[in-house]
């Protein structure tokens, strides 16, 4: 009896001692968090290519937004070569950091595709606050994978490195792969200081920030019409928020725009982009 007394007042810890844990495991995992982000690796020559020119950024839908040929060097502005800085699946995170080393090497203009700010990559279909939970969980997932692989001596994940140019194969043809369901779910900017930091350091700069929502194709994220136009009017007001110029498109392209349903867009659609963002950007 007496031990089973002492069994039992043992056990009465137990609730504690697991709060307690889990509580500091959050803490060290939170603080390791803040002290080691997952950063973007750049180009060697990245300070070179981008200073004083104008840089599309953004995921891979930019690095296929421009076509890679003389005459569509100089889109903003006829002066100045346009750069495409790209990152496949772009973050938030990662869009800002790359934005804020473009100002810092002296671009003029900077571009900024809007996804990341204004959507998910991961596909749920599912409610705006599941998505955005899962969203979240990715990140942090991410970065915690940066941090063990930098605590073991391992090299940076390569989908951090950020490529500088154009998708060169400059085909007519497509490949859309039927209807499908739109992954569209508006939420709003999780690190509203990071950006309204670098927002003002592109002020002080003197770096000009402009947003576009690359097109999507009728027969496939731009399907469904309804949803399309909820997500251009929340990314629209993000825009107004901001004070940033945008440009979108009135509605979903043609499918012989596009290579495929996600809006990778082919050489006839990369020359009818590069046409209207230019005479956009140059009418500011």
């Amino acid at each position: 009896m007496q031990r089973f007394a002492k069994s039992k007042s043992a056990a009465g810890w137990m609730p504690a001692v697991w709060t307690a844990s889990i509580a500091i495991a959050f803490v060290v995992i939170w603080t390791t968090l803040q002290e080691s982000p997952d950063t973007i690796t750049l180009p060697t020559d990245f300070d070179i290519q981008v200073a004083r020119s104008d840089v599309l950024v953004g995921s891979s839908l930019s690095w296929a937004a421009l076509p890679d040929e003389d005459r569509y060097r100089r889109i903003v502005h006829p002066g100045r070569r346009t750069r495409v800085a790209s990152l496949d699946g772009i973050s938030e995170a990662h869009s800002l950091q790359l934005v804020q080393a473009a100002i810092a090497a002296g671009a003029t203009t900077v571009l900024l595709e809007v996804n990341a700010l204004a959507h998910e990559y991961n596909g749920l279909r599912n409610h705006p606050v599941a998505t955005t939970v899962a969203g979240i969980m990715a990140e942090t997932g991410k970065r915690l994978t940066s941090v063990a692989r930098a605590a073991v001596g391992l090299p940076a994940v390569e989908h951090t490195r950020v490529r500088i140019g154009r998708h060169s194969l400059n085909r007519r043809e497509f490949a859309l792969a039927g209807p499908v369901e739109p992954e569209l779910f508006p939420r709003a900017v999780w690190d509203t200081s990071a950006l309204e930091k670098t927002l003002a350091d592109a002020r002080r700069r003197d770096t000009r920030i402009l947003l576009f929502w690359p097109p999507l194709p009728e027969g496939g994220f731009g399907r469904d019409r309804d949803r399309y136009r909820a997500m251009s009017d929340h990314i629209k007001r993000l825009a107004n928020r901001y004070a940033l110029p945008l440009w979108v498109a009135d509605g979903p392209w043609p499918d012989e725009l596009f290579m495929d349903k996600f809006g990778h867009l082919n050489l006839q659609g990369r020359q009818r982009f590069a046409g209207e963002i230019a005479a956009w950007a140059r009418s500011l």
